[in-house]
C-alpha cells in the first residue's frame, strides 16, 4: 500500500505513474491471487490491476510486457535493489564510486547540425535543463551557437568538450501541422518552464476551445495543460507519431456482412477478415542485436478470408505471422523486409498444405478446415523504424495519407489490387492454363478452370485456393517501399467490403474528420461502406 509504480492504463495499454491505494483477493485466477487498486497520478483515475499489470520502474519504450509476475520476496526487494544500482557502480579494483544516471544522450552521440536546425539542449541549471534553441553558427571545431526561443539569448557549446545533459535535434514543424501531428500517446519533449524541457507523452490531443493540449509528465507525475509552442516533436518519430512506438495509435473495426435470401432476408455472413497487430516486434526477436541499435518494429495489415471456411484460413494465418516474425532478427528485418514477408509467406503456405493433405483429420495436432477452395488476401505492411515495405496479395488495400503543402489530403497507395479485371493480372492467369470470366450480367469477372464454371474466385492472388495454384492463383506478394515524413498523418488497411464502393481519397475524408477517436473513425468508415452497399446492392447484400 502506497508504493508508488507504474500501471498499465486499460483504455491505451500505456504505462502511467500510480500508487496502489487498495489490494483484493481475486479468488477466480491463480496465476495472479491479488488485484491492487491503483490511483493514477496527475488525473486521479483508480482501476484495479493484476499483478502483470504493475511495473516497479517504466517498462523499456513505455510498452507492456508479458513477464511473469514476480514473487512476493522480488516485489519487497525490487526497489531497493534499484535504488542501490542507480547510486553506484564497481569499478574494476571492486570499490563503489557515484555514479550519474542521466536519461539524456551523453556528448559522444550528439548528432551533426546545420543552422536553422530546431535543438533540445543545455546545461545544469534546474530540474531539468534543457532549452529549445534554434543552431546559429557551426564552426569547423565543433562549435555550435545557439539562440534560446523562448529569452532569444544566446549558448555556445563545443559539442564534446562541454558537459551538456543533450542536444538532440527536434523536427521542425509550424503550429497547425503539430496541431494535426500530436496526437495522444505521442511521445513529446514538453516546455513545462522557461528552462526546462522534459520528457512526456500526450494524454489528451489539441482542444481548440482551450488552445491547449494536456500532456502527462511520468517522471513528475503530473497532467499539465501545454500551448502548442510548448510541445517539441523527436527526431525518431513523424509529425504523427508513426516513427515510434509509443506515438503510433493502432485501432481495427469490423462487422460481418450479409446475402439476402427468399428464406431469410437478413441471413447474415460469417466475418472472415482479420486485422494483423503485431507490436514491437523488436524487443521479441531472435538476437543477435543491441538494445541501443533497436528500431521500432511493427507489422500491420488485414487478411479478408474466403470460401466456406475463410474464416479459419484468415485467423491461421494471422495468428501464425507474429509467431514467424517474432522469430526473425533485429538485422534481417531491417535490411531485408521483402525477403522476410516472402519468406513468412513461404512458411504459410507450407504449413497450409500440411493441413491440406491432413483433410481426413488423421494427424490430431494438425489443425483441421478446408484450403482447397477456402483462403484469404494478405495486406501487409513491415514498418522498420520510418521506413514501411508493403507486401500485398489479392484485393485488400493499404493506402499512407499526407498532407501536402496547401493543407490538402493526399492518397498514397501501399499496394494493387490483383483482380481479373486488371489486364496484367489476367494475362498472368491465362499464361498459367486458366481464364478469366463473368457468370453473369452483374458478376465480377472472376479466375476460373480452363474447362469449367467451379471452383471460382474473384482476385487473382491468395493464400490457399490450393484448386487454382497451377493455373496463376498463388501466395505471391507484391512490393512497394517508401520512407514515412512528418507529413505523413495516417495509414488505413481494409478488405474489398470498404474499397468497393469507397474510393481512397473519400476513406480518407471520413478517418480524418476523427483523428482524435480513431476507434470511432474506424466505425464511421465501416458504417458509411455499410450504407454505400445497401445503396447499390438495394439493400440485399454487405461484403
Amino acid at each position: 500500500l502506497g508504493t508508488s509504480c507504474w500501471g498499465q492504463y486499460q483504455v491505451d495499454k500505456i504505462w502511467y505513474p500510480c500508487e496502489i491505494i487498495e489490494i483484493e483477493r481475486a479468488e477466480e485466477s491463480p496465476e495472479h491471487p491479488f488485484l491492487y487498486v491503483v490511483k493514477y497520478h496527475g488525473y486521479g483515475n483508480q482501476e484495479k490491476l493484476s499483478r502483470d499489470k504493475i511495473r516497479m520502474c517504466e517498462p523499456k519504450d513505455n510498452q507492456p510486457k508479458n513477464n511473469a509476475a514476480p514473487s512476493n520476496q522480488e516485489i519487497k526487494t525490487e526497489t531497493k535493489v534499484q535504488e542501490k544500482e542507480a547510486s553506484q557502480e564497481k569499478t574494476e579494483e571492486g570499490k563503489p564510486v557515484q555514479k550519474e544516471i542521466l536519461k539524456e544522450e551523453n556528448a559522444s552521440s550528439v548528432p551533426s547540425f546545420t543552422k536553422g536546425d530546431i535543438v533540445i539542449a543545455g546545461a545544469k541549471r534546474s530540474r531539468g535543463g534543457l532549452v529549445a534553441c534554434r543552431v546559429e553558427e557551426c564552426t569547423t571545431d565543433g562549435e555550435v551557437s545557439l539562440i534560446e526561443l523562448s529569452s532569444s539569448s544566446k549558448l555556445t557549446f563545443k559539442e564534446q568538450a562541454d558537459k551538456i545533459r543533450a542536444m538532440r535535434k527536434a523536427i521542425d514543424l509550424s503550429a497547425s501541422e503539430k496541431k494535426d501531428a500530436l496526437q495522444k500517446s505521442c511521445k513529446i519533449w514538453a516546455q513545462i518552464d522557461a528552462n526546462t524541457i522534459i520528457e512526456g507523452i500526450v494524454f489528451q490531443s489539441y482542444n481548440a476551445s482551450t488552445g491547449k493540449l494536456k500532456v502527462m509528465i511520468p517522471s513528475l507525475s503530473q497532467l499539465k495543460s501545454l500551448s502548442i509552442e510548448q510541445a517539441f516533436i523527436p527526431p525518431d518519430l513523424t509529425g504523427t507519431g508513426l516513427g515510434g512506438t509509443g506515438g503510433m495509435t493502432v485501432k481495427f473495426c469490423t462487422r460481418a456482412g450479409f446475402m439476402a435470401t427468399k428464406q431469410d432476408p437478413t441471413k447474415r455472413k460469417r466475418n472472415q477478415d482479420r486485422p494483423v497487430v503485431v507490436r514491437n516486434i523488436a524487443h521479441g526477436s531472435a538476437p543477435p542485436h543491441r538494445d541501443a541499435d533497436i528500431p521500432k518494429i511493427d507489422l500491420l495489415g488485414v487478411l479478408d478470408g474466403h470460401g466456406d471456411e475463410g474464416h479459419e484460413v484468415s485467423q491461421y494465418v494471422m495468428e501464425t505471422l507474429e509467431k514467424l516474425f517474432r522469430k526473425y532478427s533485429v538485422e534481417k528485418l531491417r535490411s531485408q523486409p521483402k525477403v522476410v514477408i516472402k519468406d513468412a509467406m513461404k512458411q504459410i503456405i507450407t504449413l497450409l498444405k500440411k493441413i491440406k493433405a491432413n483433410s481426413n483429420g488423421e494427424d490430431k495436432k494438425v489443425p483441421s478446415f478446408d484450403v482447397t477452395i477456402s483462403g484469404t488476401t494478405a495486406c501487409l505492411t513491415l514498418k522498420v523504424g520510418k521506413v514501411i515495405t508493403t507486401g500485398n496479395i489479392g484485393d485488400s488495400r493499404g493506402v499512407l495519407y499526407r498532407k501536402t503543402s496547401k493543407g490538402d489530403l493526399e492518397a498514397i497507395p501501399l499496394s494493387r489490387d490483383h483482380k481479373p479485371s486488371d489486364p496484367e493480372e489476367r494475362k498472368r492467369i491465362i499464361a498459367a492454363g486458366g481464364r478469366c470470366a463473368r457468370l453473369g450480367p452483374n458478376q465480377p469477372m472472376r479466375v476460373l478452370p480452363r474447362y469449367a464454371n467451379y471452383p471460382g474466385l474473384a482476385v487473382t492472388r491468395s493464400v490457399g485456393d490450393f484448386w487454382g495454384e497451377n493455373i496463376g492463383l498463388a501466395a505471391i506478394p507484391e512490393f512497394t517501399q517508401r520512407e514515412l515524413t512528418p507529413s505523413d498523418s495516417f495509414m488505413v488497411w481494409a478488405s474489398d467490403g470498404v474499397w468497393e464502393w469507397l474510393p481512397n481519397e473519400v476513406v480518407g475524408s471520413i478517418v480524418a474528420k476523427h483523428l482524435n477517436d480513431i476507434e470511432e473513425a474506424g466505425k464511421a468508415l465501416v458504417e458509411k461502406a455499410k450504407q454505400k452497399w445497401d445503396q447499390n446492392t438495394k439493400g440485399t447484400y454487405h461484403d
